[in-house]
């Protein structure tokens, strides 16, 4: 079987592809301002998010895939991209104004975060959260508040990061700048539903852990008991709270990771439907093709010839 993998986006990377006076660096942390007409912050091929990714656009407008689902990130727009997410910026098509394009990238890497003094529950239950919302639009106010505090952090980086308590500043402005871009995002998201979550701490947890375990092991199809075993509680308590937390069900986040890559491998990695099938571990090739038409309406060869 041949081997593929999608490669990884991390900060290392991006580093190779931006300019050095464009960016601020330090341990875990990228920060710095972009114009992707000029020169695209990502590559062409797909990548995988090692890492969580806040995009915001100050002026023009830019296309982008994460996870299959087309984005339009235009002015006073944020976009948090959640680990592990799949993203395609080969789809990006040129607008008269695309070469004003500008925007602001924050980029943190997962140990880092882990370092830092943040309330991961509510961190995990935004990041699932928009995985659906994607984008928010900023009044000007909101902008720029944003702009300012994101100038606050570049700058701290390159004045602090070989001071005495520079990584203390530092991961401090982090702080800041993270919880600013989650309540901005919290607080949109509420006024569009009209309420705020009333989930409990105990649900948030359990459904991170779900997403964690689901990240490493959807390859694997595992039942949604198994899931519930490896987090100690019962089926129906696992099925109870992800519907809760997120409004889908455990079968609706199994069969998303799995059509995600599914269409990833069948796109770009140039196995054949049958090594795609094995690859998903489906049994065989015509039980993958009935899957695979059920969840998309179309079959496995049929969506690759459309590509």
């Amino acid at each position: 079987m041949s081997e593929y993998k999608i490669e990884s986006l991390s900060i290392a990377g991006i580093q190779k592809y931006a300019k050095p006076a464009h960016i601020a660096v330090h341990k875990g942390i990228l920060i710095g301002q972009s114009q992707i007409g000029q020169q695209r912050l990502l590559i062409e091929d797909p990548l995988r998010v090692d890492a969580i990714l806040f995009l915001f656009c100050t002026h023009g407008s830019s296309r982008a895939m994460c996870n299959q689902r087309e984005f339009t990130i235009e002015s006073n727009s944020l976009m948090v991209i959640p680990p592990r997410t799949i993203i395609d910026a080969s789809t990006n098509t040129r607008s008269h104004d695309e070469s004003s394009f500008e925007g602001w990238v924050l980029m943190l890497d997962q140990s880092y975060m882990a370092e830092c003094n943040l309330n991961l529950k509510k961190l995990m239950q935004v990041m699932m959260t928009i995985m659906e919302q994607g984008i928010i639009h900023l009044s000007d106010e909101e902008a720029g508040r944003l702009t300012g505090t994101l100038t606050l952090l570049q700058q701290h980086i390159r004045a602090f990061s070989n001071s005495e308590f520079g990584d203390e500043v530092i991961r401090s402005m982090v702080e800041a700048t993270t919880y600013l871009c989650l309540d901005l995002f919290m607080e949109h998201i509420a006024t569009e539903k009209g309420t705020k979550s009333h989930t409990t701490a105990r649900a948030e947890e359990y459904f991170r852990n779900f997403i964690q375990a689901l990240s490493e092991h959807y390859l694997e199809r595992q039942s949604v008991t198994w899931y519930a075993d490896r987090l100690c509680i019962s089926s129906r308590y696992l099925t109870t709270i992800v519907r809760r937390v997120s409004g889908l069900s455990v079968t609706d986040w199994m069969n998303r990771y799995i059509l995600m890559e599914a269409k990833y491998l069948l796109k770009y990695s140039g196995l054949s439907i049958q090594e795609v099938a094995y690859r998903l571990s489906f049994p065989n090739q015509s039980f993958f093709g009935k899957y695979f038409k059920q969840h998309t309406g179309m079959s496995p060869s049929t969506y690759r010839q459309q590509q």
